[in-house]
């Protein structure tokens, strides 16, 4: 989806917000030295009143906003960028290098925050956003008269469980996600799946279960230790569909 309410609300002069990445999302630890937002859009073809940014990272414990006022604290905050943003072309990652990396820990989950001053307004700018069923993960204000103080933000407009779609620049994680995950031949009990290493593991989980199950918690989990990226699930029942994680 795409949103024009956050990380800034370009409709409004002025817009603070704050969101929540949790750490099973990261799952890598070290500098982290930009922060990208895809730029989808500007419906009035104008940015250069948007592009006053100070932005913030910090540790936290919260797994989401539970009302307009559970902003985390700005002394859990560190700031890492203050100016001028640069818009790229639509459709682009938007990249913000930090003036200052932020070491992230790859303990607790990430809030990261940004607080748009730019005195005028441009309706609207788009952002690529997520929207997720869960807990809301994203808290944000904004005003045509009052340009909020991060060090003791007002009562937000909203809550909401979308959150932008982000690039941390400067990590990687240390166990990569497979990719292009396929079933190449099934037969009525039997599927063979294949995919593709990204980093170096030997040893992969495939875990499997009926549509929309959970694979933390639920499915079967069949281990491959062979060191050779593919695999053949036995014992399947015929005609029924299976969901399939790596």
């Amino acid at each position: 989806m795409t949103t024009s309410t956050f990380p800034i609300y370009s409709c409004y002069n002025y817009s603070y917000s704050q969101q929540l990445v949790y750490q099973s999302e990261i799952n890598a630890g070290g500098d982290i030295t930009s922060l990208s937002f895809y730029f989808s859009n500007a419906t009035s073809g104008g940015t250069e009143n948007s592009n006053d940014w100070t932005v913030y990272m910090g540790h936290t414990s919260k797994t989401e906003f539970v009302d307009t006022n559970d902003w985390v604290a700005f002394s859990d905050l560190t700031e890492v960028f203050s100016g001028t943003v640069t818009f790229p072309n639509e459709g682009s990652q938007m990249v913000i290098t930090f003036d200052t990396p932020f070491t992230y820990n790859n303990t607790d989950n990430l809030v990261f925050a940004v607080d748009e001053n730019k005195d005028g307004f441009d309706c609207s700018i788009y952002f690529g956003a997520t929207a997720y069923s869960g807990p809301d993960r994203t808290l944000y204000y904004r005003s045509d008269t009052v340009n909020p103080d991060p060090a003791s933000p007002p009562t937000a407009y909203s809550v909401t469980n979308s959150i932008n779609n982000v690039i941390l620049g400067g990590i990687q994680q240390a166990c990569p996600a497979p990719t292009d995950l396929a079933v190449t031949t099934t037969t009525t009990t039997t599927a063979d799946v294949e995919w593709t290493e990204i980093g170096s593991a030997t040893e992969w989980n495939i875990i499997y279960g009926t549509p929309g199950f959970d694979p933390i918690t639920e499915g079967q989990t069949v281990t491959d230790d062979d060191g050779v990226a593919g695999t053949t699930l036995t014992g399947l029942t015929s005609s029924t569909d299976y969901d399939l994680y790596i």
